[in-house]
């Protein structure tokens, strides 16, 4: 797959009550709409890791409320793909909800959401849930690289960090992520090794009505994604 290809707006979904995203986790777990949970916000830490394919720092950030003003940055340039599923250009409390929403039962420690920077710009988004639904299994809420950083390989990427974090971090035996189908990625999560389990849930967004397609991957702890 091409760096463009494989850049293209690289997105499952926000967890539950995130503002730009319908709430696809609670869809899993209940056929009611989601509603936002805890505020409270993840101390900053920063993670420098070094990208082969981009010869340079790839810095991920832990997003906290300090960092709102970066988070607005990159939702700003992710217009296209909020058409997509929101049928909107973005909504005014996204970043917010980005470093504050998590799922029902999930505590502060379960979450973790980062912003991507390169040269200091930041250029992408990052949120895990750790073990969730179930224990051992991280849901990737959200991998988005901004629209005007497309083609240079950054997805291909951050993906390569987020399954780092994944697997030596939260010590997750299996990744797991839903798809918008109005937002036709799958290709891309194929390529890193995902696959579809079988369950389709209705997708809600303010003016898209579309399906979610959940993909899980096995992550072996002797085994990694090279980029």
């Amino acid at each position: 797959m091409r760096a463009a290809a494989e850049d293209r707006m690289l997105v499952s979904s926000l967890v539950e009550g995130s503002a730009l995203f319908p709430q696809i986790l609670a869809m899993m777990r209940s056929p009611e709409p989601a509603r936002a949970a805890h505020v409270e916000v993840a101390p900053a830490r920063r993670v420098e890791m070094e990208s082969p394919m981009i010869r340079d720092p790839l810095c991920l950030v832990r997003a906290s409320a300090d960092a709102l003003a970066d988070v607005e940055i990159v939702f700003d340039d992710l217009r296209a793909y909020s058409r997509r599923v929101d049928g909107m250009d973005g909504r005014a409390d996204a970043a917010r909800a980005f470093v504050t929403a998590r799922p029902p039962g999930c505590g502060l420690r379960d979450k973790h959401a980062f912003v991507a920077y390169r040269h200091g710009v930041p250029i992408g988004l990052l949120d895990i849930i750790g073990d969730h639904p179930r224990p051992g299994t991280a849901f990737i809420g959200l991998l988005a690289v901004r629209e005007s950083a497309h083609g240079a390989g950054l997805g291909r990427a951050l993906y390569a960090r987020t399954e780092a974090i994944m697997r030596w971090r939260l010590k997750a035996r299996r990744a797991r992520l839903a798809v918008v189908e109005a937002n036709p990625v799958g290709g891309f999560w194929q390529a890193m090794g995902f696959g579809p389990t079988g369950e389709v849930k209705p997708y809600e967004g303010e003016a898209v009505r579309s399906r979610a397609v959940l993909m899980e991957k096995m992550l072996s702890m002797e085994e990694g994604l090279l980029v």
